[in-house]
């Protein structure tokens, strides 16, 4: 994208640690999910 001045935008620095702590956040979840599953179904 460009922006009102034509120079190309820069994306905006991507936190690495909050980005792994939402993947941790979902694996935990998935985790239980499945779990929960087992539990219930198996």
């Amino acid at each position: 994208m460009l922006d009102d001045r034509g120079v190309p935008a820069v994306e905006p620095p991507v936190d690495h640690r909050l980005e792994a702590a939402i993947n941790a956040v979902r694996a935990t979840i998935q985790n239980v999910v499945i779990q929960h599953g087992v539990l219930h179904h198996g």
